[in-house]
């Protein structure tokens, strides 16, 4: 995981594709989930509609 200290106008130029992520003030540049991952996530959300949502999915 890379870490970077940017302040929000070079965040809003980050390439397109490019996952951050902001934790405790700094922001992580993450790898792309892998294919298993997203087909897991797929299929739980078939089989669960309405359970697999988190706080993070949630608008504010």
């Amino acid at each position: 995981m890379l870490r970077h200290r940017l302040n929000l106008e070079a965040l809003e130029r980050a390439p397109e594709g490019v996952r951050l992520e902001l934790l405790d003030g700094e922001v992580y540049e993450r790898a792309p989930i892998g294919s298993g991952h997203a087909g897991l996530v797929t299929y739980l959300a078939k089989v669960t509609p309405g359970h697999a949502r988190s706080a993070a999915c949630q608008p504010r």
